[in-house]
């Protein structure tokens, strides 16, 4: 028999021994049956919900300018998208074998995880229930507990990745377990990137955003100056962009060409995150 050809698929096997092309079923979700952490991620992140929905409606009767921007608009965003991090969390958990599941290393990661998230967006809702007034020693402050929760929830978030990354037993197919780790891993890595420059910075524009100057609709994002916002979002979701992305390959393709979209598409919205990134600290706007 002649030597089977060399693929995508098998090049990444020899480079990531984590990596297997083993066809497996992609896990359906198990809301009655929870280890610890999975539990504790997405009652976190239902409760950030309630405090979402609270924000929401505080923010009807009370205006807060922040940034060019109402403070309480801004936060409710903020507490919808931790929302949504607790809950990717608990899903990718939820593809890993029954020892990883219930370990106390999860568990342990998830408790710090869940005490960060809750401690920041309460914290940001005491700032606003004070009438907070972003003076410059306050701001730096602000964004400094914000650096610290984000690098507590980042670094949970990284550690998570490497976990699936490492799991032999792991239920989930493999370019959507390919893409989990891309995404966590890179993900983490990138937000904290941003993080770190927002917290440098002490603020998310780079420039003087004028009262009344053009934003981006919903966002906020300044479209007058740079604005570390808009970095900060795409590399804080490619955490669910591209393990999405590797499920619909996995459903779609599956073998080498899924493989293939995973890596390609995981390459191109980091280097769009990068960019942008670039961009903002140049104070150019989006557009």
């Amino acid at each position: 028999m002649g030597r089977a050809p060399c693929t995508l698929l098998h090049l990444v096997d020899s480079a990531c021994p984590f990596y297997s092309h083993r066809v497996r079923e992609v896990p359906s979700l198990d809301l009655t049956s929870s280890p610890f952490a999975e539990k504790t991620l997405r009652y976190t992140g239902l409760c950030l919900l309630g405090i979402a929905a609270v924000t929401a409606t505080v923010d009807l009767f009370d205006d807060i300018p922040m940034g060019g921007a109402d403070f309480w608009s801004r936060l409710v965003k903020f507490q919808l998208s931790l929302a949504v991090h607790f809950f990717t969390l608990a899903l990718v958990i939820q593809t890993m074998n029954g020892a990883w599941r219930g370990s106390w290393t999860l568990a342990g990661l998830a408790i710090v995880t869940a005490a960060a998230g809750l401690g920041e967006a309460l914290w940001m809702m005491a700032l606003g229930g004070v009438s907070f007034a972003p003076s410059p020693a306050l701001a730096r402050f602000t964004y400094g507990i914000m650096g610290a929760g984000a690098v507590a929830i980042m670094g949970s978030a990284f550690l998570v990745g490497l976990a699936e990354a490492f799991d032999p037993r792991s239920r989930a197919a493999s370019p959507l377990r390919l893409a989990v780790v891309i995404g966590l891993v890179g993900g983490a890595a990138l937000t904290l990137l941003v993080g770190a420059a927002l917290g440098a910075r002490g603020g998310s524009h780079v420039g003087v955003h004028p009262p009344g100057g053009a934003v981006v609709p919903f966002l906020g994002w300044s479209l007058v100056v740079g604005d570390l916002r808009t970095p900060y979002f795409f590399a804080l979701h490619s955490m669910q962009v591209v393990p999405l992305w590797g499920w619909l390959a996995a459903r779609l393709f599956g073998g080498g060409m899924a493989v293939a979209l995973v890596i390609g598409g995981a390459a191109a919205w980091m280097a769009l995150t990068l960019f942008l990134l670039e961009r903002a600290l140049r104070g150019v706007p989006l557009f």
